[in-house]
């Protein structure tokens, strides 16, 4: 058992549309301000969030999610990235205490428990005053074991006023007063269907980062945040050397593959633990573009993660001799994962945001089509039925779905099962050596899967040599 002195802080929200991003990034920009090395986290499965950590950051950051991973695992995810660090900040997910169903399993207050992390609550105090004191009480109050994890409040949307009034009753309560932001409109960050718009979308997202972080600084109080930061418990974790794979010798069964990785404006959904599970696995990651790349690169297996193909799909569509390559290289046996937006690029068309269709890679003969509302949606156990490419029949794996389009899939080989619930479904599909559907996969919490898929890189490779 190893121990994670670095100082953690995770700011969590009463409920989604508080302000948690802008203010965590707030956060992590005043500290890099002041030279600080930090690392930076996202509870729970969401991709766009940890997006701007990046952009703010310059380094990868993860996620954090209590469903896919056991107890051990997310500690040692947490502290991989602790080491040489000055501070690490996570984002919560949603309303402190929401987690699946009406429970707060894989909610903000379940993490920072078992990481034993101090937290932030961050209100929005928009049309409150004395009713800010409520909000307070109940979630300082609340039964529930991550209530204790509660150390500080930042208010948001109020004037300099409210929080004076304030501040008195948060010490009373126990908690540091840690600030406010009032109420800046044109701070405010959009959406989309599936969430927030990338910063890669934001072209001047640095430079109103910056314009808010020197508005708003003399209204939080980054040194009585960073004191709170380092009254975290030192952090007990095993070390992460994928001891629950049973690989026949060492990472060096793997060394030389080489993954080909779809990453550019339409394909940038995809956890960083992936990649960073398939490195230590021996892989060499190598990213390419399918709206820019004219032929694939060398490699021996494929991973077209999830994005907005609906989006650029006029610019997928001219992009003729990729596709064209592409379907005849999958149609050969190569190894491939096709999650969501990465599933919808192999079909034989997609329906366009605007409503018209366009051809795409054809490996799969159906059409992705705009639905309206999210029909399947949130956390996922999947059971296969028959042997492929991820799991022996029977095996289980945890992933999440999120998608307004829908794929009319009738050989479909999982079934998927929502947690604490009736509510199931039959979905993706694949073979020996192709996994395709709408779930998205942390491979941390599902490692067999990610050894499985190594193994069939192996083989291709393999034969690939033996033929030349």
């Amino acid at each position: 058992m190893t121990k994670m002195n670095t100082p953690r802080i995770m700011f969590a929200g009463t409920g989604s549309g508080c302000g948690k991003t802008m203010i965590t990034c707030l956060a992590m920009a005043e500290y890099l301000h002041r030279e600080l090395k930090i690392s930076g986290w996202k509870c729970g499965p969401d991709y766009i969030d940890p997006m701007f950590h990046r952009k703010v950051l310059g380094i990868p950051t993860g996620n954090l999610d209590a469903f896919f991973c056991e107890e051990p695992k997310l500690r040692s995810l947490l502290a991989s990235r602790g080491e040489n660090t000055a501070l690490q900040v996570i984002e919560g997910v949603m309303g402190y205490y929401d987690g699946i169903g009406d429970g707060s399993l894989a909610s903000s207050a379940h993490i920072a428990k078992l990481t034993d992390t101090p937290v932030i609550l961050i209100i929005n105090g928009k049309g409150m005053s004395a009713s800010i004191r409520a909000v307070i009480q109940g979630f300082k109050n609340y039964q529930n074991e991550g209530a204790g994890q509660i150390k500080g409040i930042l208010l948001n949307r109020v004037s300099g006023g409210v929080y004076e009034k304030m501040a008195p009753y948060i010490r009373k309560e126990g908690l540091v007063p840690v600030g406010y932001i009032p109420d800046l409109k044109e701070h405010t960050l959009e959406s989309r269907h599936l969430g927030l718009i990338p910063p890669e979308e934001i072209p001047d997202f640095k430079e109103r980062l910056e314009r808010l972080r020197m508005e708003t600084g003399e209204g939080i109080d980054y040194d009585a945040i960073f004191e709170v930061a380092k009254s975290a418990s030192p952090l007990a974790y095993t070390d992460d050397h994928l001891s629950s794979i049973n690989l026949s010798s060492d990472n060096s069964d793997f060394r030389g593959l080489r993954l080909l990785v779809a990453r550019d404006d339409c394909f940038s959904f995809c956890y960083e633990e992936n990649m960073e599970l398939f490195q230590k696995l021996g892989m060499e990651i190598i990213y390419f573009s399918p709206l820019k790349a004219e032929h694939l690169p060398d490699g021996d297996g494929i991973y077209l993660c999830g994005g907005y193909p609906e989006l650029y799909a006029k610019q997928l569509e001219a992009n003729e001799s990729l596709r064209t390559e592409l379907k005849n290289t999958l149609e050969k046996g190569f190894p491939c994962i096709a999650e969501c937006g990465g599933y919808m690029y192999l079909q034989k068309q997609v329906e366009a945001a605007d409503g018209e269709r366009y051809n795409m890679v054809g490996y799969l003969n159906k059409i992705a089509k705009k639905g309206h509302f999210l029909k399947q949606f949130g956390y996922v156990t999947m059971t296969a039925g028959k042997d492929n490419l991820l799991a022996a029949k029977g095996d289980t794996l945890r992933a999440h779905e999120f998608h307004y389009w829908q794929v009319d899939a009738a050989d479909s080989i999982y079934h998927m099962q929502k947690p604490f619930s009736d509510r199931g479904w039959d979905g993706a599909e694949g073979n020996a050596h192709f996994y395709g559907g709408f779930p998205h996969l942390y491979f941390p919490g599902n490692e067999g899967a990610a050894v499985r898929f190594a193994h069939k890189m192996k083989e291709w490779k393999e034969d690939s040599q033996r033929k030349r």
